[in-house]
């Protein structure tokens, strides 16, 4: 017997320390490994649309390769693998078993008497041979109650990491909308300054030739210099916020590293875009925010575990039937039924339970306080939205007054110029006045867009009040589920 046993035990205290002795992973390789991994798919061949992306164009791409909203279709998918694992605990339970083994020696067992006291001899009561197998179904009636609230728990929660993934929608639809108005309004300012940065560059030159002849002081040569510096830097600015945008919606649409693409230039066409009064937007942004969705969801996930908390105070009946067979030849029935019902009730953990019961009706009333104060805070967004595109309107109708006053100027001065009665070297000073008060109104108009957007954000529908083909809902299935649990839960309420 010590020869059997002393080889397999032997083996096994081999292998247990080779797998303690095992080596760390090297993580610079793993590192390397990786690296070449998201290169490659990273660096995979994407199809744009033909010609500069407009803010359409953008917007699909994005919707369709953005990291983000993959990690939370994936988050999504691994939810609902959990929510199918948790409803499959609801079945009872089937165990199948078998064994078939061999004794060395026989089972004898003797035999004493209880009025003499003698023993007799011993008699050979089983084989040495063990062949049998049984197969018992159980179902337990509190683990099919506690599976039911789990799985619905899980459900819910799936459902609000969709949720989750349409909030992240529609924030990704405001940033790429941000800086796309950031880029469209540095490239407008890049093409629209080439020449006034020629022209300064000119009068740069031409200062210093007036001071090395002395036409000029040095003093008054050098504070115009100054001036046509400043306006060089200004300009300058306008193309480093033009390529830092850029690769902003480059990195949200997910695109290869140097993957190249134009921008469409859009022209000011002021439109009148009719807004509800803020009541309407407040009721629309309580009736559609995804995250006020997800707090009556939580509220729903905290009441089940309340139910499943008060459940487990409860003693668990165990109903089993099972079909079991014996090989021994020694034993009459080699072949039986068994049926019946096992109770068990862990008295001791009830004042647990009543714990943990009062702890899950505390997170009921929180769930119901924190949407409160969601709800307020999505109220203030709104109402501070519109506010922000009021003042944007207003700003900018003052901007398109300068523009016109400083367009004016320019053609007075081209006037007195042409006149004798202001040197031409002057004029820079009012194409450049001319020049930002155009890029100003432009941007101005850029804010516009982009604070019309936020109203559509903080209301929780993108792209309300634009004209873009694109569609954003709730997944139909998943709002089906909801107001099916809100029918359950009627007092489910935000008010």
């Amino acid at each position: 017997m010590r020869k059997i046993f002393a080889k397999p035990v032997t083996m096994g205290i081999i292998i247990c320390f080779l797998v303690g002795c095992s080596s760390p992973p090297q993580w610079t390789n793993v590192r390397d490994r990786n690296v070449c991994y998201d290169l490659a798919a990273l660096n995979c061949d994407v199809e744009l649309p033909f010609g500069p992306l407009s803010l359409e164009d953008i917007l699909n791409i994005a919707l369709e390769r953005n990291l983000d909203l993959m990690v939370k279709e994936r988050e999504i998918a691994i939810q609902n693998e959990i929510a199918t694992r948790e409803l499959y605990k609801i079945l009872p339970r089937l165990t199948v078993s078998g064994e078939y083994s061999e004794r060395n020696k026989e089972v004898i067992e003797k035999t004493k008497s209880t009025v003499t006291g003698n023993t007799t001899a011993g008699a050979i009561s089983r084989e040495r041979f063990v062949r049998q197998w049984d197969a018992t179904i159980a179902w337990s009636v509190l683990d099919f109650g506690l599976a039911y609230y789990r799985s619905r728990q899980e459900k819910n929660r799936g459902f609000m990491a969709c949720l989750e993934y349409h909030r992240v929608r529609q924030n990704l639809v405001f940033e790429i909308t941000n800086r796309y108005w950031e880029a469209i309004v540095a490239l407008r300012a890049i093409e629209s300054a080439k020449a006034i940065q020629e022209a300064t560059e000119e009068r740069q030159q031409e200062l210093k030739e007036q001071i090395a002849k002395k036409i000029i002081s040095e003093t008054e040569g050098l504070r115009n210099e100054d001036k046509l510096i400043a306006i060089q830097i200004e300009l300058q600015s306008f193309e480093r916020k033009f390529k830092s945008a850029k690769a902003e919606l480059a990195k949200l649409m997910a695109l290869p590293p140097g993957k190249s693409f134009d921008l469409a230039v859009i022209d000011i066409a002021p439109s009148q875009v009719t807004i509800g009064p803020i009541e309407e937007l407040e009721s629309l942004a309580l009736h559609s925010r995804p995250e006020l969705f997800a707090q009556d969801v939580q509220e729903c996930i905290m009441i089940d575990e309340v139910r499943a908390a008060l459940l487990e105070m409860f003693p668990n009946a165990t109903l089993f039937t099972g079909m079991n067979y014996d090989g021994d030849r020694f034993i009459v029935y080699n072949e039986w039924l068994q049926a019946g019902i096992r109770a068990t009730w862990n008295l001791l953990s009830i004042p647990q339970h009543i714990h943990n019961r009062n702890s899950a009706q505390q997170r009921v009333c929180l769930a119901r306080k924190a949407r409160l104060q969601l709800s307020i805070g999505v109220i203030t967004q709104v109402r501070l939205a519109l506010l922000r595109y009021q003042d944007t309107l207003d700003r900018y109708q003052l901007a398109v007054k300068q523009k016109k006053v400083k367009a004016d100027l320019l053609q007075a001065a081209i006037k007195e110029s042409e006149q004798g009665i202001i040197p031409n070297t002057a004029l820079i000073d009012f194409k450049a006045d001319a020049l930002f008060a155009e890029i100003n109104a432009y941007r101005i108009y850029a804010e516009t867009q982009i604070a019309l957007e936020q109203i559509n954000n903080t209301i929780g529908i993108p792209l309300r009040y634009n004209n873009l083909n694109l569609h954003y809902t709730i997944n139909e299935e998943d709002a089906q589920h909801y107001t099916t649990q809100a029918k359950k839960e009627p007092h489910h309420s935000r008010g």
